[in-house]
């Protein structure tokens, strides 16, 4: 799992890796309790999670900043969506993201995961 929380993780992570595999991201704002009250569903997926996804933890800071690595290496804006947090979609590889809209859960979202891939 990648977990993005300001500008400076993005040294540490690699754009190139939305061309490689299908990605299902949470962007969240710390202090949102609607966020906080899905973490602990988040964290039960990533101890289990989808095969063949990467799974992808942003915080609201780090969302632009990702948004600006990702011009040079991938043409689509993948997250030019997220008005509203938490955001939860699967970004799936040469095809038009998938928004999460079911219920906030491991399993549901797990399940979601494996039917659009």
């Amino acid at each position: 799992m990648i977990h993005l929380r300001r500008k400076s993780d993005l040294s540490k992570f690699d754009a190139s890796v939305f061309l490689k595999k299908p990605i299902f991201s949470f962007v969240y704002i710390e202090d949102c309790p609607w966020c906080k009250r899905m973490m602990g569903e988040w964290v039960k997926l990533t101890e289990n999670p989808p095969k063949d996804v990467l799974l992808m933890m942003i915080e609201l800071p780090a969302l632009q900043p990702l948004m600006d690595a990702l011009k040079g290496v991938d043409t689509r804006d993948r997250f030019g969506h997220v008005t509203t947090v938490p955001a939860i979609d699967l970004h799936r590889k040469r095809r038009r993201r998938v928004p999460f809209k079911g219920e906030r859960l491991a399993e549901t979202m797990r399940a979601f995961v494996e039917k659009h891939l």
